[in-house]
């Protein structure tokens, strides 16, 4: 059986993931096959989620090691 690659519910649609948007040089808009000119934030009916656009939140080390956290 094949797995989501993510919870629909905890995605809101938007330009910057979508298949038909490219990203124009330089600018923060993007150039959508369908609508032209649009912002990362804008999203339409014809929005399909493409999985190798989305940004992967950071996560943020401690920074408090000590000398066995590097044994091997």
């Amino acid at each position: 059986m094949r797995q989501k690659l993510f919870n629909k519910k905890d995605h809101t649609p938007n330009c910057a993931t979508c298949v038909h948007a490219r990203v124009i040089e330089g600018d923060a808009e993007l150039l959508c096959v369908h609508e032209g000119v649009v912002d990362e934030t804008d999203a339409c009916r014809r929005y399909t989620y493409d999985p190798l656009k989305r940004r992967p939140t950071k996560h943020r080390l401690s920074g408090e090691f000590s000398a066995e956290d590097f044994k091997v």
